[in-house]
């Protein structure tokens, strides 16, 4: 299975993003990137890891450069969230880019569980919380789906857990962007929030940047 999914990332790299949305039923449909990670040697596993790395690169640029097409790159993108560091990192923040025009695919695609499990990564592994948190609080915004979707998964308690300085001043922006899209009319967010010790957080967070504005 190594093997199969080397070749066919190989054969679609550098290419279009047309050719790339073909490693959903090609590739990922067939054989899991974690499962591909599993198989083989120690440097078996490093070639697959390395190649995991430049086809997420690869489809972040295509992204950013508003590839006709790329969003068919979404099933793909969330499957490499759930892989190394280096590939979630670029996998993430191109959902996060994705999710301002297509939020309904990326929850469609079961992006939406990943990214919360993301919030719990080793704080060290900073670029890759502030990616699942634009993400999230992209999909968040303006789509009710979404909303639920992201508070049925456990978003609130984990957003709500990133209220604090040490996470840094991105993701505790974007958490709290985040949360006032989650938390917007809506009674039950809003309760959760509040059990999840989220209100003196906030207060503490407010404090500081108010004291930051001053000096």
């Amino acid at each position: 299975e190594t093997h199969c999914f080397q070749k066919a990332t190989s054969r679609l790299m550098g290419r279009g993003a047309q050719p790339l949305a073909e490693l959903s039923t090609n590739c990922v449909g067939a054989v899991d990137p974690q499962k591909a990670l599993s198989y083989g040697g120690t440097a078996s596993k490093s070639l697959v890891a390395e190649e995991l790395h430049a086809f997420a690169s690869k489809m972040l640029q295509l992204v950013k450069n508003g590839t006709h097409g790329v969003n068919k790159t979404i099933p793909v993108l969330v499957a490499l969230l759930r892989t190394d560091s280096d590939t979630s990192t670029a996998a993430s923040l191109a959902l996060g880019l994705l999710s301002k025009k297509e939020s309904c695919s990326v929850r469609e695609a079961g992006g939406i569980p990943p990214l919360i499990e993301m919030l719990n990564e080793d704080p060290a592994d900073s670029q890759l919380i502030v990616n699942a948190t634009a993400a999230l609080q992209n999909l968040s915004l303006a789509n009710g789906t979404n909303r639920d979707a992201i508070c049925e998964a456990g978003g609130i308690p984990a957003l709500t857990a990133l209220l604090d300085m040490d996470a840094g001043i991105q993701v505790v922006a974007n958490a709290t962007a985040a949360l006032r899209n989650l938390c917007g009319n809506c009674g039950t967010s809003c309760e959760a929030f509040r059990t999840a010790g989220g209100i003196p957080l906030l207060v503490d967070v407010l404090g500081i940047c108010v004291g930051m504005g001053a000096a």
